[in-house]
């Protein structure tokens, strides 16, 4: 079994009501809460779905904390355990015997490696989320708006808002 596999099995909504998510249903095949990680009051700034195409559920808070990743990352954030602890809890929490999933250090390696980079990716999206609702982003987000788009689907949608400048390379370097 690897990492994939795992996340495939795990269902996150169950978990993340385990951690107090309070989840109702959209019409969309999604579920919003507030924030179980943070807190909050809003009901809708926790999100939970599943990308068109992929077996593996996804998260992400939209408030405070601005967090997101998969089911091994929000136990990370939860239960404030690293990465290999996180894997070993959703082991156990979904009942998968050790033996099916052995982790040799070349795929331990793999594994931090691939998180690293979905990390990387999880980070330029926020920020750029963030921009566009910046004075740098207005013109853009003004656009956005022109199109018919309002503010909660610009957010649900993800949007975000890049002018090409260095900006993005130095907010990763930091």
């Amino acid at each position: 079994m690897q990492t994939k596999d795992l996340l495939e099995y795990i269902e996150l909504p169950a978990l993340v009501r385990q951690a107090g998510g309070a989840l109702r249903a959209t019409s969309q095949g999604q579920y919003r809460c507030a924030c179980p990680l943070h807190g909050g009051k809003n009901p809708t700034a926790f999100q939970v779905y599943r990308p068109e195409g992929s077996r593996i559920w996804r998260w992400r808070c939209w408030t405070d904390c601005g967090d997101g990743g998969d089911a091994i990352d929000f136990v990370q954030r939860w239960q404030g355990l690293d990465f290999l602890a996180a894997v070993e809890y959703l082991m156990e929490w979904a009942h998968v015997p050790p033996e099916r999933f052995t982790l040799t250090p070349e795929r331990k390696h793999r594994m931090q490696e691939r998180k690293r980079r979905a990390d990387i990716l999880d980070m330029a999206a926020r920020f750029a989320a963030e921009r566009l609702w910046s004075e740098a982003g207005a013109r853009a987000l003004e656009y956005a708006r022109s199109r018919g788009f309002t503010d909660e689907s610009i957010r649900m949608a993800g949007f975000g808002y890049l002018d090409g400048s260095a900006a993005l390379r130095d907010y990763l370097a930091q």
